[in-house]
C-alpha cells in the first residue's frame, strides 16, 4: 500500500498484520471492555495507522450526528481536537473538519450505489453536498501542502483536475493497481445490482411539503434489513441493495412525489425498507432550513 502510494500517488488501505498490528488487538480489547467510544483510544487508533504509513500531511473528516459514531457536534469537536493535538505532539501537520452526518452524505446509501455516486462525483456530476465536501477537504490539503495560497486557488486546481478527467483517470489507476475491475467504472452493469426498484413517496395532500428531518442511522438500518450490512460476524453482504434519496433535509416536495428509491432483491425486502424509511423521514408543511454541512474546523 505504501509502495503503491509512492508510485501512483493514491492508495486505499487499512490495519493489517503489517500496518499497525497492535491496533487490531487493541480494538478487539476495546470491544469487550466497553471502551469503543473512548475518545483517547479512538484518537490513538485513527492516528497510529496514518503515522505508521508515513503520512506527512493528514486531513481528517470527523462525522457527527445520527449516522455517525460521534452523535453530537460537541463530541466530534472533542475528538477532532484530540486528533490534531496528537499530530502537533508528533510534529505532523494535522487538520480536522467536523461534518454533518445527521443525514446521509450524498444521495446513495449502499455499496454499489455509493461507488457509482463516487465515480459520478469524479466526473463532476455528483450530489452538491458530496462535491462540496470533496472541495473543502481537498482545498485544505492543497493549502496545507503549500500548493496554493488561498481556498479559491485551491478549489480552482481541484476543479481543473475533475474537468480535465485526470481525477477519474487516477481512480482507474488506483482500482487497477489494487486488483479491481476497471471496466466497471465505465459500465455500472458490471457491479452487483438489485432486482427491484421501489419508490418511497411523500404523503398525498393539497399543498407542498418539506423534509423536516432525515435520520441517517435509520436509512442505514433500512439498507441493513435488506442485507447491506451484517447483524453478526460472518453474515453475507448484498452489495446491490440500498437506497437513493431524491430529497434531503430542507428539500421541498410535492404531495405524492418520490422522495427515495429502494433497491431490493424482493418485494418483501423492499417492504421492510419502506417501513423503516417512514420512520427515517419526517415531513413539515412549513419551509425548513437546509442544515450546514461543515460544523467546525480544527486546524
Amino acid at each position: 500500500c505504501v509502495a503503491q502510494g509512492k508510485e501512483s500517488g493514491a492508495a486505499i488501505g487499512g490495519q493489517t498484520q503489517d500496518l499497525a498490528p497492535a491496533d487490531g488487538v487493541m480494538y478487539a480489547l476495546r470491544d469487550v471492555t466497553a471502551t469503543v467510544d473512548s475518545i483517547p483510544l479512538i484518537a490513538a487508533s485513527v492516528m497510529c495507522k496514518k503515522i505508521a504509513a508515513g503520512a506527512n500531511l493528514i486531513i481528517l473528516d470527523v462525522k457527527c450526528g445520527a449516522g455517525a459514531f460521534m452523535d453530537t457536534r460537541e463530541k466530534a469537536v472533542q475528538l477532532a481536537e484530540t486528533l490534531v493535538e496528537v499530530g502537533k505532539r508528533l510534529k505532523r501537520p494535522v487538520s480536522a473538519v467536523v461534518t454533518d452526518m445527521e443525514q446521509p452524505l450524498g444521495n446513495a446509501v449502499g455499496h454499489t450505489l455509493e461507488v457509482i455516486e463516487a465515480i459520478e462525483t469524479l466526473r463532476g456530476k455528483g450530489p452538491e453536498d458530496l462535491q462540496e465536501l470533496c472541495y473543502a477537504l481537498g482545498a485544505l490539503a492543497i493549502i496545507t501542502a503549500g500548493k496554493a495560497t488561498d481556498e479559491a486557488a485551491a478549489r480552482a486546481i481541484l476543479q481543473e483536475t475533475i474537468t480535465s478527467g485526470r481525477a477519474l483517470e487516477k481512480f482507474k489507476q488506483l482500482v487497477q493497481r489494487q486488483g479491481g475491475n476497471v471496466a466497471a467504472i465505465d459500465d455500472y452493469a458490471l457491479m452487483p445490482t438489485a432486482a427491484l426498484k421501489v419508490d418511497f413517496s411523500a404523503p398525498s395532500g393539497s399543498g407542498p411539503l418539506w423534509i423536516e428531518h432525515l435520520n441517517g442511522r435509520a436509512v442505514a438500518e433500512a439498507c441493513k434489513l435488506m442485507g447491506a450490512g451484517r447483524s453478526k460476524k460472518g453474515d453475507p453482504i448484498d452489495l446491490g441493495v440500498g437506497v437513493v434519496l431524491h430529497k434531503k433535509t430542507g428539500g421541498k416536495v410535492a404531495p405524492g412525489q418520490a422522495v427515495a428509491t429502494v433497491y431490493a432483491q424482493s418485494q418483501a425486502q423492499a417492504d421492510l425498507a419502506l417501513a423503516k424509511l417512514s420512520e427515517a423521514i419526517k415531513f413539515s408543511s412549513s419551509s425548513v432550513e437546509t442544515p450546514a454541512l461543515i460544523k467546525a474546523k480544527v486546524l
